[in-house]
């Protein structure tokens, strides 16, 4: 016995709404059998039962975990009511979408609660979640651990960490540059950064488009969470037309832009404002280099939207490492609330008037700076490196050694000129 008209009563006096509290949620196995047992009436009463419906469909798949079409139509011939048989049968070519919708519909609730949370808080919930590897013995975290170390003299972890808190919070502004993590193959890039698309979802994060793409950046309106562009060379993709320089701009810094999609739906413009996060790498060689048609002035815009940071050690046995989200969450989040380091202490550049005992420490680097007549910062950051390696004297420095350095490939064309002319009286080798 129902009462039609109950009265409501809270503590608060909070409203409540009985309908809806009375539901019964929607559960697969539960759906299956009430289907089951209402085809079994029917049979037995020599009635027809109600006709196999798409939600009946979706029970099955989710409950007896059906999420292919051979294993579906397999299990329908098999074990399936004539109804489910006739359905499937009359739906075969939509069978593969609507075991997709099957899927969607199930993880619409995990979905609707991380869409309540903010990125940054759903990092926070992963950094918190235990590894489901054994103290140790997660090749992620250690793989972590050898990069951070072999990179140390190039590479500051709490930077890159504060980097990415700040544009996965906020994402990218003018305070907020674009991470871009840049070095040789094998150094660790990309390594450290797979995790994301186990953290928000693959589906949720927005992949590098293809070059020359028509479309490139049509996906981005697709209810997207992360950017994370691997092995992407802005001044390519710019050359291509494929992401132009005046959308890059616009995009990555958090304005509004418009992006070109297909006319068949709309105008071909879609209004596009990115506020989420975004990270990129990119192999360091002729990263900047401009072309006939990205000027000079381009490439300098282009990169004061990036914030770059520098890998040149290679890693040895990175091909077979597992991404693994909770670990990339912990030192995310435990970098960015550490202090930054400060950097080697070096004494002055070679500047007019400075002392005889500057970069003392390598001999024959003073000369070689002045010979070269580069900028202080230049120098001081070369000279950081070169004792990072151990060296005493330039002339234990092969010029691979120097080309290896991170400020090296950071110097302008005719500093690199003048450097290379520097280091051959050395006792490197000249220049191939």
């Amino acid at each position: 016995v129902v009462d039609d008209n109950p009265e409501i009563w809270t503590f608060d006096g909070r409203n409540l709404d009985l309908t809806e509290l009375s539901r019964e949620p929607w559960l697969a196995h539960a759906w299956r059998r009430r289907r089951e047992a209402m085809e079994t009436t029917a049979a037995v009463e020599g009635k027809k039962a109600a006709a196999f419906n798409k939600l009946d469909f979706m029970a099955l798949v989710l409950s007896k975990h059906l999420h292919t079409k051979a294993s579906l139509i397999s299990y329908v011939q098999e074990h399936g009511s004539p109804a489910a048989q006739v359905f499937t049968s009359k739906h075969q070519r939509r069978v593969v979408e609507y075991i997709e919708d099957a899927q969607e519909w199930e993880e619409a609730r995990a979905t609707a609660v991380s869409e309540r949370l903010s990125d940054w808080e759903i990092l926070c919930r992963a950094a918190d979640t235990p590894c489901c590897h054994a103290p140790g013995e997660c090749g992620y975290a250690v793989a972590a651990e050898e990069i951070f170390r072999r990179n140390a003299a190039t590479l500051s972890p709490q930077k890159l960490a504060k980097s990415l808190k700040r544009v996965v919070m906020a994402g990218p502004s003018k305070t907020s540059c674009v991470p871009c993590l840049v070095g040789p193959s094998n150094t660790g890039k990309s390594t450290l950064l797979y995790p994301f698309d186990d953290l928000f979802g693959a589906k949720k994060v927005f992949h590098k488009p293809a070059l020359g793409s028509t479309f490139a950046l049509r996906n981005i309106v697709k209810n997207k969470r992360f950017i994370f562009w691997d092995d992407y060379r802005p001044v390519e993709y710019a050359h291509k037309d494929t992401v132009p320089v005046a959308t890059f701009l616009s995009l990555f810094i958090g304005k509004d832009t418009e992006i070109q999609v297909s006319q068949s739906f709309n105008d071909g413009n879609l209004d596009v404002k990115w506020s989420r996060g975004v990270v990129f790498t990119a192999k360091e060689e002729g990263l900047w280099e401009p072309t006939a048609r990205v000027s000079a002035e381009d490439v300098r815009h282009l990169r004061n939207r990036v914030e770059e940071f520098h890998f040149a050690q290679v890693v040895p046995s990175l091909k077979e490492v597992e991404s693994c989200a909770p670990c990339m969450a912990r030192w995310v989040r435990k970098y960015s609330d550490e202090a930054i380091p400060a950097p080697l202490p070096v004494v002055a550049a070679p500047v007019a008037g400075a002392s005889a005992s500057d970069f003392s420490a390598v001999a024959g680097f003073r000369g070689m700076m002045a010979s070269a007549k580069l900028p202080g910062h230049v120098a001081e950051e070369l000279f950081s490196e070169v004792v990072a390696l151990g060296a005493v004297d330039v002339t234990e420095l092969s010029f691979s050694d120097w080309e290896q350095l991170a400020s090296w490939r950071k110097l302008r064309p005719l500093e690199a000129r003048r450097l290379k002319a520097a280091v051959r009286p050395a006792g490197g080798a000249p220049h191939a």
